[in-house]
């Protein structure tokens, strides 16, 4: 498509340096791909991304390269990663988990020619400095000749995520601290807790500087005018007891804490509200008017077996992918749920199955439960609305759970996405939705 040709000459006018954020479903990976192709002559590449992507990465370079064949890559797993330390291979694809081994890290110092064309998937992985893919990865990526960062959604929640991707990819960013970066775009202040970096200031100045820098972001409503709106609904479903809403705050009451007690009530919302989720799927989709297919996302293993016996208990056709799902067949099943006629649902983990697979015939999707960052919603909403999408609408419920986590975590998802939206787009996003109730 054009703007995707205009997308990689960008990269080349760059000489191979890109931060690609489009928004999801614009082809960010046959960019990369294009722009990585014009560099040929610096190969072998490396592909680094997360391994549930690793198989898609081979179907696609074979796709989009022809002259390529599975037996020119190198897809580099904890068993055969001496791999890595030979040149007989045109591509190396690798996990952010197998970058974050010590003695793999080992391995790729040894290599005795360095990449000097990297490709990196979902780049906001490497969003923590403390992190060891992190400390693996960026080292790696800030000597190679040509460096492309993949995100969709390259600041899932507050401006700090974007500071380590900076470092990799812009040389002009690479000697810029953290305390500086804090100090402009974070609202860095101290607390008896010690440095205090999440929250945001000066943001259209971030979003300015991160275009004249080279970060190429385009929205699917300025380029796909073709693609179908995307109809968002939340709905409150009592839950089947009270729920104490103590929840730990920062000292600005903004943020909800990594505590125990909320990541214990996190779990308690899907639980609770499990009931009035089933009964909302049997009222709006489980019978036999409804003849299109449908995506339910969930969190929690408690509440996606709750709805898979649900779904079993009526012999509905279906595909679960989740955290148990072996990597080499969720491509399988994505297949089969948008191949075969007879299967209706898509049972998906928000945080498995939310990126890197295109559920394009479905238009109907459904959230059992919230996660804490809105780019993983909005990641998984962008698994059918993406180029393809030929329904008149897409229509996505959000189901909450009245009077537990839910209530709160709502509003600060919106709050986020505001703060995400100037950062990427220099201006305010939302995530728009119409309420409705909902009478069993």
């Amino acid at each position: 498509m054009p703007f995707q040709r205009q997308g990689i000459l960008f990269g080349i006018r760059r000489n191979g340096r890109i931060f690609l954020g489009d928004e999801m479903g614009l082809g960010k990976t046959i960019q990369a791909i294009g722009i990585a192709q014009y560099y040929r002559s610096d190969w072998p590449l490396l592909v680094v991304c997360p391994s549930s992507l690793k198989s898609n990465w081979v179907r696609e370079l074979i796709k989009w390269l022809p002259d390529l064949s599975a037996k020119n890559i190198n897809l580099v797993d904890g068993a055969n990663s001496d791999d890595i330390l030979f040149d007989d291979h045109l591509v190396h694809i690798v996990s952010y988990d197998l970058m974050a081994r010590d003695a793999f890290i080992e391995k790729i110092k040894s290599r005795k020619k360095k990449f000097k064309v990297i490709i990196c998937d979902e780049s906001h992985i490497i969003k923590n400095s403390e992190a060891k893919r992190t400390k693996a990865v960026r080292p790696l990526v800030k000597q190679s000749k040509r460096a492309i960062m993949i995100s969709g959604t390259a600041t899932p929640s507050r401006p700090l995520e974007l500071l380590d991707q900076l470092k990799c990819v812009f040389k002009d960013y690479m000697k810029v601290t953290k305390n500086q970066y804090g100090l402009r775009y974070c609202d860095y202040k101290m607390t008896h807790f010690g440095a205090d970096y999440k929250g945001n200031s000066h943001l259209e100045e971030l979003n300015a500087m991160l275009i004249r820098m080279g970060f190429l972001r385009r929205r699917k409503q300025n380029v796909m005018t073709q693609l179908p709106p995307k109809i968002r609904k939340h709905l409150y479903l009592p839950t089947n007891k009270t729920t104490q809403l103590n929840v730990v705050l920062d000292e600005e009451g903004g943020e909800i804490k990594a505590d125990p007690k909320n990541i214990k009530m996190f779990s308690q919302a899907g639980t609770a509200k499990l009931p009035s989720v089933l009964q909302f799927l049997r009222d709006k989709f489980l019978h036999e008017d409804f003849d299109k297919k449908l995506i339910v996302f969930a969190h929690h293993k408690k509440v996606m077996d709750g709805i898979q016996q649900e779904l079993e208990k009526r012999n509905i056709h279906h595909i679960r992918i989740d955290g148990e799902t072996h990597t080499s067949i969720r491509q399988d099943l994505c297949k089969e749920f948008c191949q075969v006629d007879t299967c209706k649902i898509a049972l998906l983990s928000i945080t498995v199955a939310g990126t890197g697979l295109n559920f394009v015939p479905c238009s109907t999707v459904v959230f059992a439960e919230l996660f804490w960052n809105p780019g993983t919603l909005l990641q998984a909403e962008d698994r059918v609305h993406r180029i393809g999408q030929e329904a008149e609408s897409v229509d996505v419920y959000y189901l909450l759970g009245e009077g537990t986590l839910d209530q709160v975590l709502w509003p600060l998802i919106q709050r986020k996405l505001s703060v995400v939206g100037r950062t990427l787009d220099g201006l305010e996003a939302k995530m728009d939705t119409t309420y409705q109730e909902h009478t069993p």
